[in-house]
């Protein structure tokens, strides 16, 4: 077995919106629909951010944030300029 590997919940684990457990709030699903999420993605997407401890639509959004500004450029990265060229 390799040292590290990839470790996958049973599906039903995964999805408990499946059996009805999972709600997501309204004002989570106005954030998806803000950002144009497709809308067969909504009570996934809301179970991945669960998972992440993200429920709430404030950290969602952060979360979410194409333009988050706390990330480093990558453009400082140490040739950069290399990787984007090809």
């Amino acid at each position: 077995m390799p040292a590290r590997a990839w470790r996958l919940e049973p599906v039903a684990s995964l999805h408990p919106a499946a059996s009805g457990e999972l709600q997501a709030s309204a004002e989570l699903l106005q954030l998806f629909a803000d950002l144009l999420i497709p809308k067969p993605l909504h009570l996934s997407l809301a179970t991945l951010l669960q998972s992440r401890g993200l429920a709430d639509p404030v950290h969602a959004r952060q979360f979410l944030d194409r333009n988050d500004r706390t990330l480093h450029d990558p453009h400082l990265l140490p040739d950069a300029t290399g990787l984007i060229a090809r």
